[in-house]
């Protein structure tokens, strides 16, 4: 979604994506008759699920720079 970043970018963008992910987990647990430990395990997989679609490149391969073919030819 967000295109290409730079490592350190993307490093934080998956570490809070994360931590948002566990703490809605850990909230939810709190909330809903399930453990705290079992919500924050799914608030740790919807974080990865959220992060990878975050920082993954959706259009790989059409940001490399092409060759332009020329029908023109030169003089000599």
């Amino acid at each position: 979604m967000f295109g290409p970043l730079p490592a350190l970018h993307r490093a934080l963008v998956v570490a809070v994506t994360l931590l948002a992910g566990i703490a809605c987990g850990v909230w939810l647990g709190r909330h809903l008759p399930v453990s705290e430990v079992s919500a924050g395990a799914l608030g740790v997989m919807a974080g990865i699920l959220i992060a990878y679609l975050v920082v993954r490149d959706a259009h790989h391969g059409e940001h490399e720079p092409r060759r332009v073919r020329s029908s023109r030819r030169h003089a000599r």
